[in-house]
């Protein structure tokens, strides 16, 4: 069985209601006897060589119904289409890097839409695409209604984009990485129309980062997501358990108190931001992941309930002594009340780019340079 490739360090007003999540003790533990298996499957190319050596910053996506992947080669500017069931390659589309169909040089996110279309967000284009190459609806916009600073500038308003299902809004995490808080960008694609929306209870985020650009060090900020379900946004943050509801279509923020027994409900202690050597934001660095990291939330179909990950990284003194990871799995009903958590015992390393498919968590892997994934197989 092939091991779990290592994690690698990545260099408004609104009405608002709170919703409360019941603790796992008040309705059982349904993951109290988890137990798992992992395989590892490796996609057919058939013959062709893929462009693969960005690794975990090659962007993935499955399809809307998940009977494909999509991986998008940056290097190439090629967007590889794999089978999902039959494990295969299906065909390869060129695109243009520059031009009106131009992806970029950089791709970062690639997002299935529809059968005919996909999103793509790159260094210098962002914009929705066809499967014949061309650029169907370019998103490298202005929007209105926002601080003129944040619309300017298209590196800090696009940060983690995402498309909502209906394709009507865009979503991000937008300012700069020393920003004392995040708040959630939501734009309406027809009207160009955005606006910010605060989240408050995340603002502890900004405590847990540490960045040194200097020789040595490096940069650390604490991941934001959204996940989407039933035209409602659920947006996480690695920082705490618990989780904010957005729905778009009445525009009302809810935040659901989350609380796990397991583990903390938030990262503690005092972390220097802006260390002044590489040795200093190792120690801070270190400090930061060694506490638990909340993932986003997946949404399992075959049972009909959330799943999440959870993950604490033991780092040694130096960036060369060998690490280890603790991985925790946690499950929720659809109104985010704690179904049960379990350490997933016998994991020693951090899955990286993931997702759900028929119940079962696809991580990715490289072997022997083809692509890869461990498939986890939950029982419970």
């Amino acid at each position: 069985m092939n091991k779990i490739v290592p994690y690698i360090l990545l260099f408004t007003i609104l009405s608002c209601s709170e919703k409360v999540s019941s603790e796992n003790d008040e309705s059982g533990n349904i993951l109290e006897n988890l137990s798992y298996s992992v395989d590892t499957i490796v996609m057919d190319s058939a013959g062709e060589i893929l462009a693969l050596s960005e690794g975990f910053f090659t962007p993935f996506a499955t399809s809307v119904d998940k009977s494909q992947l999509l991986v998008f080669e940056g290097s190439t500017s090629t967007l590889d289409l794999f089978d999902l069931e039959e494990n295969k390659l299906l065909k390869r589309i060129p695109f243009e890097k520059e031009g009106p169909n131009g992806v970029g040089t950089y791709a970062q996110i690639i997002q299935s839409l529809s059968d005919s279309t996909f999103f793509l967000h790159g260094n210098e284009k962002i914009g929705f695409y066809d499967y014949a190459g061309n650029q169907v609806k370019n998103l490298k916009i202005t929007p209105t209604g926002i601080d003129q600073e944040i619309s300017d500038s298209f590196y800090s308003l696009y940060q983690k984009t995402k498309i909502t299902q209906d394709q009507q809004y865009l979503t991000s995490f937008p300012g700069e990485m020393m920003k004392e808080k995040k708040q959630l960008m939501i734009m309406d694609i027809a009207t160009e129309e955005a606006k910010l929306i605060d989240l408050p209870e995340m603002d502890i985020s900004s405590k847990f980062r540490a960045i040194y650009l200097e020789a040595g060090g490096g940069m650390y900020v604490e991941p934001y997501q959204v996940t989407e379900h039933e035209g409602k946004l659920y947006i996480t943050c690695g920082t705490i358990s618990s989780v904010y509801e957005y729905d778009p279509a009445s525009d009302s923020l809810s935040f659901i108190p989350v609380k796990h027994t397991i583990t903390p409900n938030s990262k503690s202690g005092e972390i220097l931001t802006t260390p002044n050597s590489g040795e200093q934001w190792w120690s801070e660095y270190r400090k930061i992941v060694g506490q638990i990291t909340y993932q986003n939330l997946l949404w399992d179909e075959s049972r009909e309930i959330f799943l999440r990950l959870g993950r604490k990284i033991a780092l040694g003194d130096s960036p060369k002594d060998p690490s280890s990871t603790e991985l925790f799995l946690y499950a929720y009903d659809s109104e985010m009340k704690v179904l049960g958590e379990s350490k997933l015992e016998g994991v020693d390393e951090s899955p990286r780019v993931y997702f759900m498919k028929d119940g079962k968590l696809y991580s990715y892997v490289n072997v022997e340079d083809e692509l890869g994934f461990a498939v986890f197989t939950f029982n419970f």
